[in-house]
Order: structure tokens, then sequence, then C-alpha cells
């Protein structure tokens, strides 16, 4: 009795905690793709709308341009209210009814908040909110749905994507009297939405202004340290974190949050870069121009009245107008959607921010060598020590999906789970030091969806063409070095400990507990799960309440129903991991239910 009741607190507690982790970080990746999926092809309609800007006549006035450029902008500049309906997506299992709710919610908290807004009477460029006093517009505030409001970008929409579902989950089934049945389960949590977010607005209201400036701060720390430490701090942990799939929870403070960087902080001296580019100012004017902190007009002309230069003031108007109104720079924040945005910018240059010491793609550029370069060389090591050489098309395609798409994982998974010595102690600090290489040598490439070669087209080659100085000539020399180290490594590794590559192709136990749990959260639970059993390839089983069957196909090839029963027909790579599902579940089952 002591043994099963010490087993069954260990299922219940550690290894449901496990469990519950892995398949959150899970649900967490899935919401995030949904807006990351999107980044491509919407950073792609931008890099149009930048090349009829350039190339057609009319430059930003041209209809084209105006038009792929606004479409593009969609994405990017209401970025927190895509994360938040992507949140209730994963974290509801694709209810419409919580993507509804979320939806209001977003719009009734923007309402309140411009609703308790005061922008200062002797200082336009200030407002106050609360208790709140003086705070500046350019760093606080931003434009959506037709109301001033607080920029939040991605904090804001994954706080109220992730206060919303909590909420619809918990209030989804409540029962009402029969009375009032027409109100109750979704319909109820529709109901007590504008409560809730109200409430949520006014506690946002007074935090905000503090963590507002506590991100932009910490980004301002973290852009101030040393050429080439932070690329190689945030790609080693990066890497490290993909056996684990949470990579992505490292990642995005980076690249979509103050913490990658605020071109806010950055206005008088990106405009006293764009003159020095375009106008050729004096180094004396340059200073004074720099030294400003925010973009004061009257500030500005009093500068240019004391140099006898009034005359680029129509060009300064110009450039305050398009970065303001026009690109919305400075509502813009993460690494990656600044790259993104000054890539395609007339008015700052992605080598106007180096030259500041804003090192924008910092954290993006150095995973191009690895993706295109190292691990295609590594997958072409793996298959040339596999002696069975039919298994030619496994290797090409892990090679490609790496070199064209930047989806590293295939080729990191052949290694990282019978080689995580290697992993860890080699592979994730080289690439590292790939980051901080890309880095000292001052090469700016950025990313709409990952490092493959279509991304290295559209934010690296594209920009070069238009006139950006990105360095990408320094890629493909990187690259080839990066390799070589890493052919050798993998040569010494292999010949040290005397690597067996045929067990690249067996799933480790680690990775058949990972599926069995993704098996278990498929059929809602193991408590949903009355009985269960394999006859002729075929998984018979049979559930409390029918669950969702959507996505079946990652595991069976079809199913039925009969009498109460599922019948599925097992996928035959997935035959091994539903006979060991079958077994542990029974097994398990036996022994919690055993007095």
């Amino acid at each position: 009795m002591k043994i099963t009741a010490l087993r069954k607190k260990e299922l219940d507690i550690s290894y449901y905690t496990k469990a519950s982790f892995r398949s959150f970080v899970g649900k967490l990746g899935a919401s995030f793709s949904f807006v990351i999926i999107l980044m491509p092809i919407f950073g792609l309609i931008i890099t149009f709308g930048n090349i009829f800007r350039i190339y057609l006549p009319g430059g930003s006035d041209n209809v084209l341009s105006k038009l792929f450029t606004s479409v593009g902008q969609i994405l990017f500049l209401n970025i927190g209210v895509w994360f938040a309906l992507a949140i209730s997506i994963g974290f509801s299992k694709n209810k419409g009814a919580a993507v509804y709710v979320t939806l209001l919610s977003y719009i009734i908290f923007i309402v309140i908040i411009n609703s308790f807004l005061k922008i200062n009477d002797n200082n336009k460029n200030t407002f106050s909110i609360l208790f709140w006093k003086a705070l500046n517009q350019k760093i606080y505030l931003t434009d959506l749905f037709g109301y001033k409001t607080f920029n939040t970008g991605v904090i804001g929409g994954i706080m109220i994507g992730s206060l919303n579902v909590i909420f619809f989950n918990f209030t989804k089934n409540v029962s009402l009297p029969k009375s009032l049945s027409f109100f109750e389960k979704e319909k109820f949590a529709l109901l007590i939405m504008p409560l809730y977010s109200f409430v949520f607005s006014l506690i946002f209201i007074m935090i905000w202004p503090i963590l507002g400036f506590l991100l932009s701060w910490l980004g301002s720390q973290v852009a101030k340290s040393p050429n080439g430490l932070d690329s190689f701090v945030f790609r080693t942990i990066q890497r490290m974190l993909i056996p684990f799939g949470s990579s992505l929870l490292w990642q995005a403070p980076m690249w979509y949050t103050q913490i990658g960087g605020d071109l806010s902080q950055y206005q008088s001296q990106l405009l006293a870069e764009y003159l020095s580019r375009t106008n050729g100012i004096s180094r004396e004017i340059y200073d004074q121009i720099y030294n400003l902190g925010s973009l004061d007009i009257d500030s500005i002309f009093d500068i240019l009245k004391t140099n006898n230069i009034e005359y680029l003031l129509n060009n300064i108007e110009e450039w305050i107008y398009q970065t303001s109104s026009v690109e919305k720079l400075w509502e813009i924040s993460g690494d990656q959607r600044i790259s993104i945005a000054i890539l395609n910018s007339k008015y700052v240059s992605i080598d106007d921010c180096w030259n500041i010491g804003f090192r924008v793609t910092r954290f993006l550029t150095g995973g191009f060598v690895n993706s295109m370069f190292v691990l295609p060389t590594l997958a072409l090591f793996l298959f040339l020590k596999n002696s069975n050489r039919k298994e030619y098309g496994y290797y090409i395609s892990t090679a490609l999906t790496s070199f064209l798409l930047g989806i590293t994982e295939p080729v990191e998974y052949m290694f990282c789970f019978i080689m995580p010595g290697y992993f860890f102690l080699v592979y994730a600090p080289l690439t590292g030091f790939m980051g901080m290489t890309t880095s000292l040598l001052q090469v700016k490439v950025g990313t709409t969806f990952s490092t493959g070669l279509f991304d290295f087209v559209m934010n690296g080659v594209i920009p070069t063409i238009n006139g950006q100085k990105t360095g990408i000539y320094w890629i493909p020399l990187v690259g080839i070095i990066y390799s070589l180290i890493g052919y050798f490594s993998f040569y010494l590794w292999f010949k040290f400990f005397d690597i067996n590559i045929e067990k690249t192709k067996k799933i480790s136990s680690w990775e058949i507990k990972k599926q069995c749990l993704e098996l278990i959260e498929y059929f809602e639970g193991s408590k949903n799960i009355m009985s269960i059993e394999i006859n002729n390839d075929i998984l018979k089983l049979k559930l409390r309440s029918l669950s969702n069957l959507k996505g079946y196909h990652k595991w069976f090839k079809n199913f039925r129903i009969e009498n109460g029963f599922l019948y599925f027909e097992i996928n035959e790579e997935r035959k091994k991991l539903m006979k060991t599902f079958v077994e542990s579940f029974q097994v398990t089952n036996k022994l919690i239910m055993h007095r």
C-alpha cells in the first residue's frame, strides 16, 4: 500500500506538473504561431511598398506604395490585437466565442484608457492619466481603431488575451436558473466581460506607466551592453531551450517588446543622422540636434536659426511627419519589428541606427549563418555517417528546410537527444559565437519569419539593392568558416565518444513520453478514457465524453464510431508509439485504481 500510494503521488504531482508545463509551453508556442506565420507575407507586402516608393513616380504618395505599405502595417502596427486573439485561440480550443469575447474586451480596454487621457495644455507633447502627470506621448501612446491609447504592444495583447481566456474558461460552463438559461454558459462569459474589462483597464492604467518605463529602461540597458555579448548570450540560451520546446519564451521579449529596443528613445539622434546623411550638416549642428532628446520643433527651429540654415526646416518637418504619422516608427519596439520597419524606411536607415549605438538586428542576423550553412553541413555529416544510404531523402529534406525556410528543429532533433553533451556544450555556444561574430562585423539582416534563404533575400538582398548598408557579403564567408568548425567538432565528438548514427532514427524515451502526453491531451485527459486496447493496428477506445477529433491525422489514417467505441487506424510510423501509450496507460490506470 505504501508503494502504491507513493507511486500514485509521483504520478499525480511530479509527472502531471511536468506534463502541464509542457502542455502550457506547447499551447503558447501554437498560439504565437498564429501571428508569426503572418509575418512573412505582411513583411513581403511592406517590402513591395518600399520598392514602389523608390522606383515609381510620386515616391511615398504613389498609390501602389501607399496601398502596399498600409496593408503591410495592419499586422505590425496592431500587433497587440493579434497576439490577444492568438492567445484566445490557443488556450480555448479554437472556441469562436472566446475570440469574440477577447476582441470586444480589447476594444473596451482601448476606449476606457482613451476616456481617462488628458493632453496637457501647456505642453501638447505630454499627457496625464489618473495620478500620472506629464507623460511623454511619443513613448506611451499610439492610435488604435481611431482612439489614442497606451502603446502596450505585444505585452498588452498577451495580458488581455490571457485574462479573457481565464475568465472564459472559468465561466463558460456556468449554469443559471431555468428562467435565465438563455444567459448561461458561453453567453454568461460574454455578459460579464464588460465588467471585468473595466476593472482590468483601471488597474492597467495604474501600473502601465511604471511597467512601460521599466521595459524601456531594461531595453536601454541591454542596448548598452558590449557589442557582441548580448548576441552571444541571446543565441546560446535560445538554442539550449530548443529541446524543451520553450525557446519562444526567451525569444519573444527580445523580438517583440521594448526589451529588444524602442525607437522612441532615439528620435533626435536619428534626425541628426538623417540630416548628416542627406544634407551634410556640420558636426556642431549635428551635436546640437543629437542632444535634443525629443523632437521639439521650436528647439529645432532655434538651432536652425542660430546657424542660418532655416532652409532645412521643410526637410525636418517632412521627416517628422513621415516617421511619426506615416511610418509610425516611434510606436514600434522589439528587434524583429524594428528591423522590418527600418529596412523598408526612406527616412531612417539601418546604418543610422548602428551609428548612434542602437544595434538593430543583433538578435536576428546570426541565425542566417546557422540555418543556411552550419546545420545543412551537420545534416550532410550525419548522412555520410549513416550506413543506410537509402535514407538520403530524409537528410536532404531536413537540410533544405533549414536552408530555405530557417526551420532548424528537424536537423537539431537528429542529434540533440543522442548527443546532449555536444548540443549543450559545443553547438549552443557555437551559435552564440555566430551571433557575436555577425554583430562585431556589423551585419544587418532582418527577418519576418525565420532565418532561411527566403528571409535573407527579402530582408537582406532587396534592402541592400535599395541602398541599405547591410553587410550581407559577410554572411557566406562567416557561414563557411563556422560550417568547417561545426563539421570538425562533430567529427571529433563522434570519434572520441564512438557515436552510432543509427540511433538518430530511434525515438528517445523522452520523446515518447512527450508524444504520449500529447495523445492524452488530444483525448481530453486520462480520466476521459474509459477503456483502450490495440488489435490488428486498430486503436479501440471508449471516452466518457466525445472530444473534438480534428487533427487525428497526426497519429491515425482514419476513424469510425460503432456502438459507442472509437476505432482508429494507426499510421505506420506511429505503431510503436501507440503500443507504448496503451501499455503505459493500462499499467498506470491499474496502479492508481488499486486499493
